[in-house]
Order: structure tokens, then C-alpha cells, then sequence
């Protein structure tokens, strides 16, 4: 039976897919941009803010992985549940570094 970190993780695996997708096809559009052309302009800025709510979404799922992962696996019991405690929390297990913690 498949765990609820494992769950996570691999949810969290497909969205890096689809952020990496989404960076693929920025790069793209950037190396087709042509200031003369607005439509261009249009496009590259809808590739942009799709490429910037896709890094939100990824960054959301991987503190709530973190949060699992510490409950779940490593039994602890967090006080705040946000990400910047579940952050410190793991960072303090040296799951991720400090400076990981902080950004």
C-alpha cells in the first residue's frame, strides 16, 4: 500500500515535470521574441506568468511534503504547521540546509 509521503512525492515529482516543461518552453519563446512583432510580447508574457505560478505551486507542495515526511516518518510534532517552521524543523534534521530554509 502506498504511504501518504509517497504519495506526495510523487505528486511533487510530476509538478517538477511540468515546472521543467514550462522552463523549456519559456526558453523557447525567448529565443523567439521579436520586439517588432507585440504578439510576441503577449505570448512571452503569458509563458512567464505560467512559468511563475508553476515555481509557486512547486515551492507550496514541497514544504507540505517536508511537513509530511517530518509527521509521518520522523514522528515529530510540528507547533506551526507553516512553511517557514516546517522549514527550520527540517533544516534542523539536516533534510534540507539552512539557506534552503531561509529562501
Amino acid at each position: 500500500m502506498e504511504t501518504k509521503v509517497t504519495a506526495k512525492y510523487k505528486q511533487f515529482g510530476q509538478m517538477i515535470a511540468t515546472l521543467d516543461r514550462a522552463t523549456i518552453l519559456y526558453a523557447k519563446k525567448c529565443q523567439l521574441f521579436n520586439p517588432a512583432i507585440p504578439e510576441t510580447e503577449d505570448d512571452l508574457l503569458a509563458y512567464r506568468d505560467s512559468l511563475i505560478q508553476r515555481l509557486e505551486y512547486c515551492t507550496d507542495a514541497f514544504w507540505k511534503l517536508l511537513k509530511i515526511y517530518l509527521e509521518d516518518i520522523e514522528g515529530i510534532t510540528l507547533e506551526s504547521t507553516g512553511p517557514k517552521s516546517v522549514g527550520r524543523r527540517a533544516a534542523q534534521m539536516h533534510i534540507i540546509t539552512e539557506q534552503e530554509s531561509a529562501e
